[in-house]
């Protein structure tokens, strides 16, 4: 075991001593939104997105009801699958795909960030 693997203990252990430890640098953040001022649950969220070939290893079984990823599938934007989503999330899906269109992701793309001033949905970039 490596010397990171060997200092992790608890939930990560078992990863690292799989030689899977954490790589976010195939993570491109999509866009930032904040839910309504007023809503009795509000969010500040991040979107991500990362290609399939980044996945090192999977285990069936381990999305469940109770999981905190429930569902977790790959699909293709612009699929009936995704027309019931929420509307910000559709609008998200449409930036993604937007940047896609113009060749591959990178780190250094500007970045959406829905939110609401004076009442109305604001598009800035971050």
């Amino acid at each position: 075991m490596n010397g990171t693997a060997a200092k992790l203990t608890g939930d990560w252990r078992p990863f690292a001593e799989a030689g899977l430890l954490p790589d976010p640098s195939g993570l491109f953040l999509i866009a930032r939104a904040i839910t309504p001022p007023g809503r009795v649950r509000r969010s500040d969220t991040r979107f991500f997105t990362a290609d399939a070939s980044s996945i090192a290893h999977r285990v069936e079984g381990v999305v469940h009801a109770d999981a905190e990823l429930v569902e977790l599938v790959w699909v293709e934007l612009g699929s009936l699958t995704l027309a019931d989503l929420h509307q910000m999330t559709k609008m998200v899906l449409r930036e993604l795909a937007q940047r896609l269109a113009t060749g591959p992701l990178s780190h250094a793309a500007d970045v959406p960030f829905f939110h609401f001033y004076g009442g109305r949905m604001q598009r800035d970039t971050i």
